[in-house]
């Protein structure tokens, strides 16, 4: 099943970029049918069900259950989404799928779902529509920087709608429903200038970032994360901590040689 998911997700993904469906900006283009953010979504499944399915009592298509997939979590507990993000990465793409009693997903063209949110001045929600999949694209509108110091977020709520058959018995129930918190995150995407312990001289690099996660390979940054302000990234063997500065224009914290969990010394790094 993972890998199932896995190619599923691919191919959504593919064809959300692929057949035109984000441009560059990471908005969907109008080669796809999107939604307006805060939408309440119920599209409708345009496969109607067989036959024999519908006339076969021991054949238990309805669903009973929810779960959440991102394009980089195929059983999701929470998303995040950076303020202000321009690229809007996969991890930033939010699915529902609906599951039956004996454990087998059922078809994405065989099912609806209403989709509701909590507080869209938090995170609000845009929907791509592919011939196989509704896709909702997260907006990050605030971060931790903004208020209290907590991440803020929103709840995302997807709904399963059963047409439940007469010979359920109660076994089916009309919506089935599962909730997400969706957090929006401070956003460290763009250029930043690194220096201090480890570093020879200054040395210039772009975060990309992706959810909570960024990289930059081609300067060897990897398992980068953000939590609140906080951040941290690996180079080699060095693991670099930070945390941001209120303004956002800045990181500084320890780096630690991670072979020998020895602080090596600080670090900082200026937005340029």
């Amino acid at each position: 099943m993972k890998f199932f998911r896995a190619v599923t997700w691919s191919i959504i993904l593919n064809g959300l970029c692929g057949a035109g469906c984000r441009e560059s900006a990471g908005w969907p283009s109008d080669d796809c049918e999107v939604g307006p953010p805060n939408t309440v979504l119920r599209p409708t499944p345009d496969h109607p069900a067989d036959e024999n399915e519908e006339n076969d009592p021991d054949n238990e298509n309805f669903a009973i259950e929810v779960r959440f997939q991102t394009g980089c979590d195929d059983d999701a507990t929470e998303v995040a989404a950076p303020k202000a993000h321009a690229t809007h990465g996969s991890c930033e793409h939010l699915f529902s799928s609906a599951f039956t009693e004996d454990g087998r997903e059922l078809p994405s063209e065989r099912v609806s779902f209403i989709w509701k949110l909590s507080h869209p001045e938090i995170v609000d929600v845009g929907f791509a529509h592919t011939s196989s999949a509704t896709v909702g694209i997260l907006h990050g509108q605030t971060d931790a920087l903004d208020g209290a110091g907590e991440e803020p977020h929103a709840d995302i709520t997807a709904c399963a709608l059963n047409d439940c058959p007469s010979e359920a018995h109660g076994a089916c129930q009309p919506t089935i429903c599962q909730t997400i918190p969706a957090y929006s995150i401070v956003n460290i995407e763009g250029f930043w200038r690194l220096e201090g312990a480890t570093f020879e001289e200054p040395q210039s690099v772009t975060f990309k970032q992706n959810g909570r996660f960024f990289k930059n390979p081609y300067d060897g940054i990897k398992r980068g994360v953000v939590h609140g302000r906080d951040v941290s990234f690996e180079i080699n063997d060095n693991g670099y901590y930070a945390t941001l500065s209120h303004d956002r224009t800045m990181l500084s914290g320890t780096v630690i040689d991670l072979l020998a969990w020895e602080p090596l010394g600080s670090w900082t790094a200026v937005r340029e």
